[in-house]
């Protein structure tokens, strides 16, 4: 709730987007809400592997299912499928070049959870009680994910495939590089009356020599409830996409937006 949301820093005043920061995020659509309840987790046969997913990325092919689950080899899995109506392509691309340049556009899709963005890195809130910072280290290529080709080449619908290797670290204590793997696949596609987009995260896992292979420390447990809010933190960002670019695109579209910042001082120790 906007009331309850900490103060912006001097900086942060300043930025042309703060005045955005203050408000409430409006409900999720029935039935994400449904998907995402504590208890109701999807069959783990029903959890699509990044080398399996070619077929659903075709024309006409099917849709995952939405929902979360533990998979068999303890790593974790969150499939959000989210219509954002009278959203542009772009619109879409405008949003992907706001918030590397300025990380208040990335604060004020979901104030209070999302922190900041830059090249390479995410702080964000996903409620398991401490500050994540996600590192994207490096994007797959379709070779390495078994892909003929790359999925916007085969499907003209879509207008963004990205498979990412990325590392989650809690900001909030020693850093131990042995854990908080995982990978997420983002597909967005053009519907007749909008976007259509998959946020898929595959939590203590990384792409090994084209197999999805779990990647924990010998202590580390993936929780189902860990996986819940990760769905129910990127259904959130979508409806604040939307809200905002509703609202701020025809006014900013044509502004000319800097380079992806360089990451702060602080989290420089962070770098791999």
């Amino acid at each position: 709730m906007a009331d309850e949301l900490p103060e912006l820093t001097e900086e942060e005043k300043r930025s042309p987007f703060s005045g955005f920061y203050k408000r409430d995020i409006g409900d999720l659509a029935p039935e994400i809400a449904a998907a995402f309840q504590p208890g109701v987790t999807i069959d783990p046969s029903e959890a699509v592997m990044p080398e399996d997913l070619w077929e659903y990325l075709l024309p006409d092919g099917p849709t995952p299912e939405m929902g979360y689950c533990l998979l068999p080899n303890g790593a974790g899995y969150t499939c959000l499928v989210a219509d954002v109506p009278g959203v542009t392509k772009a619109m879409f691309d405008f949003r992907l070049r706001l918030v590397l340049a300025d990380h208040m556009g990335f604060m004020i899709e979901f104030p209070g959870k999302q922190l900041g963005h830059w090249e390479g890195l995410c702080v964000e809130d996903f409620g398991v009680g401490y500050m994540h910072g996600t590192i994207l280290t490096r994007n797959y290529s379709a070779y390495e994910l078994g892909y003929p080709t790359h999925p916007t080449l085969a499907n003209p619908e879509i207008v963004e495939f990205i498979a990412k290797e990325a590392d989650e670290i809690s900001l909030e204590g020693p850093i131990d590089p042995t854990r908080g793997k995982c990978m997420v696949v983002f597909v967005t596609r053009e519907t007749a009356t909008g976007l259509r987009c998959w946020a898929i995260t595959y939590s203590g896992l990384h792409l090994v020599d084209g197999v999805s292979t779990a990647v924990l420390a010998p202590d580390e447990e993936i929780t189902l409830e860990m996986c819940r809010l990760r769905g129910l933190h990127h259904a959130y960002e979508y409806v604040g996409r939307k809200e905002l670019l509703d609202q701020y695109y025809e006014e900013y579209k044509d502004k000319q937006l800097a380079p992806a910042k360089p990451w702060p001082e602080r989290f420089l120790p962070y770098r791999h």
